[in-house]
């Protein structure tokens, strides 16, 4: 039997009423806050999970339009066991101009998967990012071709002056045709007077070398999509177009050419004694313009 005061019982309802409100009201706000983070996470896991490709790409695709909140999307995919789900998260961060998402970057160029520790040093390169030049460096030197090439695709993307001095350094160490062709795409691409050196010292090089350069790869898959989808089926029939036994000179000297308007062509044609003349002609153009790199 209630013995109080008659009047507090609905004070005590309506203090109930207005706590239950405000719980409400605190989890509303507390899923709208977390909303976001909630999303990315799930995306995340749809994209570790999914054995779509079209899923996948859609659920990637939500990630990088989430803004800030990708951070936790990319976070699950870093520590995924599975090293592909883990370059996902590497390209995530590409998106994430925040110190948190360099950190990872940093983090992941000891990735104990080489796929994963490639992306990252290409991630950093296209942040603008000079801390990767050691490992850029240590990747061409001790890695297999393929990461030698990852490494100077980086440096050419980073393209500062810091970057031609390190290729202007592995130019002069020996390695293989591929690497050094590697090297010589590299320089081609920054293509500012600073990748003269470099270039200059890759012209006593007369191993032939056929991989094509990143930008050849590049034209062949598009015309092998194209072909696939069956357009100029008249044409279809037409060999790939091929390096064509280019030296690794003849590929520094027509990259000389491009960068300085000088002596680029005929190089195979050209006796020792022109190409010597050329090389002199090139390392004083350079001079001319070394204040300004």
């Amino acid at each position: 039997m209630f013995t109080g005061n008659p009047q507090s019982l609905p004070r005590r309802r309506a203090w109930g009423a207005y706590l239950a409100v405000i719980i409400a009201a605190l989890f509303c706000l507390t899923a709208l806050l977390f909303r976001a983070p909630l999303l990315a996470r799930y995306w995340a896991w749809r994209v570790a999970h999914t054995s779509s490709v079209t899923e996948r790409a859609a659920y990637i695709g939500a990630l990088c339009r989430a803004g800030a909140a990708a951070q936790w999307g990319a976070a699950a995919l870093l520590a995924h066991g599975d090293p592909d789900v883990r370059q996902y998260g590497i390209v995530l961060l590409q998106g994430l101009k925040t110190s948190w998402a360099r950190e990872r970057l940093l983090d992941h160029m000891t990735d104990p998967d080489a796929n994963v520790r490639h992306l990252a040093a290409v991630g950093l390169a296209l942040r603008g990012d000079a801390a990767v030049l050691p490992t850029l460096q240590r990747l061409y030197q001790g890695g297999d071709v393929p990461a030698a090439r990852t490494a100077c695709v980086a440096l050419e993307y980073l393209g500062t002056s810091e970057a031609m001095r390190v290729l202007e350094e592995l130019a002069a160490e020996p390695a293989e045709a591929e690497r050094r062709a590697a090297l010589v795409d590299a320089l081609a691409g920054i293509a500012r007077a600073g990748c003269v050196p470099g270039l200059v010292r890759l012209l006593s090089d007369e191993r032939v070398c056929d991989v094509s350069s990143p930008t050849e790869e590049a034209g062949r898959r598009v015309w092998d999509g194209v072909q696939a989808e069956g357009y100029f089926a008249a044409v279809a029939s037409l060999p790939a177009s091929q390096p064509g036994g280019q030296t690794i000179a003849e590929r520094a000297a027509a990259a000389l050419g491009r960068i300085t308007g000088l002596h680029g062509t005929n190089w195979a044609s050209r006796s020792p004694a022109e190409r010597a003349a050329a090389g002199q002609q090139w390392l004083e153009w350079y001079a001319r313009r070394a204040d300004g790199e």
